[in-house]
């Protein structure tokens, strides 16, 4: 008998004379039976009522698509999780209210992503909702869903956007001069490139040298001359064997794509002594 102390127990049914209060305390299908004895011990035929009882709120699954990397999506406070700002990547929201056969449904839910401090997207769903995520760094998702007896569970999490491109560094070896107009260095003076990328990594480097006419080692006429053949992919510090004016460009991609671009400068290589 629910909610009845065993000594008003009779043959497992709970007996009271007067008003009786009953609570269903654990989330199921519960059956409730009853009936009245008079005075003179006639009893009432007995009635059946059936309650569905649901304690629990509904249940949040996520999912990703598109490019993305890491611990995706988050699951908790150290899972770092990188999506590609491409208006294609993101990660889908599902909701629904838990143990059909007592679930009370009618599932309401709700999204805020917050960026630098300001809510830049938000929404309302009650099955599924795919966000993306538009705006490089961090991102702070919050969802929210109910269910109509108003069972709510909150989800937060965070999502690191990555859109820029890495940076890439340009080191010459020995011997190097520089006169303020113009690099000048030797056959034998090795060009190291370094790229970092603060966020998702970088994937590879690229470079081109092209012999051009010495006026473009000036430092200003640089600018205007054109490379031209294939970039190739750096791997180790490289040299220049030919004298005369060179343009060396040089750019670098990330795991997502996301391209620098191409940096350029003049040097004249000069072996005379």
């Amino acid at each position: 008998g629910a909610n009845c102390e065993r000594e008003f127990m009779e043959n497992g049914w709970c007996d009271w004379d007067r008003m009786k209060i009953i609570n269903f305390n654990e989330s199921s299908f519960h059956e409730l039976q009853w009936y009245c004895v008079d005075a003179v011990n006639k009893s009432s035929h007995t009635d059946i009522e059936f309650f569905k009882v649901d304690n629990e709120p509904p249940v949040i699954n996520k999912t990703m698509f598109g490019i993305y990397q890491g611990q995706c999506p988050p699951q908790n406070e150290t899972d770092v999780c990188y999506v590609k700002d491409d208006e294609n990547s993101g990660v889908s929201v599902f909701a629904e209210d838990p143990f059909p056969v007592h679930a009370s449904n009618n599932v309401y839910c709700s999204y805020e992503v917050e960026w630098e401090n300001e809510i830049i997207d938000e929404g309302e769903f009650s099955d599924y909702v795919n966000i993306t995520f538009t705006e490089d760094s961090e991102h702070e998702l919050t969802i929210t869903c109910r269910d109509s007896l108003g069972n709510t569970i909150e989800d937060v999490e965070i999502f690191l956007v990555d859109s820029e491109p890495p940076i890439t560094n340009k080191e010459y070896g020995i011997p190097h001069y520089n006169n303020y107009d113009s690099e000048w260095i030797t056959s034998n003076t090795t060009i190291n490139l370094t790229a970092w990328d603060e966020k998702i990594g970088v994937n590879e480097t690229k470079y081109r040298v092209t012999l051009v006419d010495d006026r473009y080692c000036e430092e200003i006429e640089c600018e205007e001359v054109e490379g031209n053949g294939n970039f190739s992919t750096y791997s180790n510090p490289f040299t220049i064997p030919e004298e005369s004016c060179h343009l060396i460009e040089f750019y670098s991609t990330d795991l997502f794509g996301n391209v620098e671009y191409a940096q350029r400068q003049c040097a004249y290589v000069d072996n005379r002594s």
